[in-house]
């Protein structure tokens, strides 16, 4: 039966997995080993959606509720937590871990049932601890009474200690100059100190400049260096500030200057382009007066001309008639 969607989300609700199909799904899981894989490349993945995709499909061939990949992954999810929730707290008064928690540890191991906790106090008592623990227990109170009966001895215990601890110098001794022997080594010390290393200079750089000093002065002969310094530098400071000053001063006059020299070219030329202009407006007016008297003196000559002709033709005229 496939459940009605709610109006308003975009998540869909099914029925609750019954115990028939939990068991189809663990069984279904025992043929896909890849599920379980902690591999989480890109192949390992791709194989992973694979298995889903067909386990989904033999899954609901003859299933009463459809369900998804997505379902079907968190029931598989939510499995696993429960699983980790029935072994973590296995020696409290929980129940029994189900057959399917069974099922998922003989899988999945490690990651269900966890590591065990060596440093806390949860961890599982072993044997073996239990044997360091009485041992070491045995160790404390012996020596507690090795310590009684010497303090109770006095003097005869110290005298002991003291032999064993020669005997016990003497035989290290022997064993560091055997080995000293076997293997040829020569020790030498280095009975230098560090100030002696440092009253000489490594380099001319790192002298100090303490015994270039040849003059010790007096706190007052120091207390008036420190006020004519103090005063010079004032000076300087002043001088250095004048000069500031002046140069500013200089840089304002020389941005003037070049402002009123600009200007008075750009006037200059102003007036050089006017007195062009006017003479060439004159030299045109005289060309064109030029021209003028000119084309008159052709005319003049051409109507010459033509009265030259017309008495020509009237003489040659008469003469024809006569």
């Amino acid at each position: 039966m496939m459940a009605s969607q709610k109006t308003g989300t975009s998540k869909d609700r099914t029925t609750n997995f019954s115990k028939e199909e939990t068991v189809k799904l663990t069984c279904l899981l025992k043929d896909y080993s890849i599920i379980t894989s902690k591999r989480t490349d890109h192949a390992s993945n791709q194989q992973k959606d694979a298995a889903w995709r067909s386990l989904a499909e033999k899954f609901n061939s003859d299933a009463v509720v459809y369900r998804n990949v997505k379902q079907l992954q968190q029931k598989f999810n939510n499995m696993k937590k429960i699983a980790r929730k029935e072994t973590n707290w296995r020696w409290t008064t929980t129940p029994k871990p189900s057959e399917t928690t069974e099922w998922l540890n003989t899988i999945m191991g490690e990651s269900i049932s966890g590591l065990p906790a060596i440093y806390d106090s949860d961890a599982l008592v072993d044997g073996d601890t239990t044997l360091e623990m009485s041992n070491t227990a045995e160790c404390t109170i012996s020596l507690d009474l090795m310590e009684n009966e010497m303090s109770d001895a006095g003097g005869t215990a110290n005298t002991s200690l003291n032999e064993c601890n020669n005997l016990l110098n003497t035989e290290v001794l022997d064993d560091i100059e055997t080995d000293a022997d076997s293997k040829k080594v020569d020790i030498t010390f280095d009975n230098s100190t560090p100030k002696a290393l440092l009253r000489k200079p490594i380099s001319k750089q790192l002298s100090s400049p303490h015994n270039k000093r040849k003059k010790c002065y007096t706190p007052f002969e120091a207390r008036k260096r420190i006020v004519t310094h103090f005063e010079e530098k004032k000076e300087f400071l002043t001088e250095k500030k004048s000069r500031e000053e002046q140069i500013k001063k200089y840089a304002q006059e020389e941005h003037q200057q070049n402002i009123t020299h600009k200007a008075d070219k750009y006037k200059r030329e102003i007036e050089f382009m006017e007195q062009k202009h006017a003479l060439y407006m004159e030299q045109q007016k005289e060309m064109h007066e030029l021209e003028v008297v000119f084309k008159k003196n052709i005319q003049e000559l051409l109507l010459e001309k033509v009265k030259l002709e017309i008495l020509k033709i009237k003489k040659c005229s008469c003469i024809s008639e006569q």
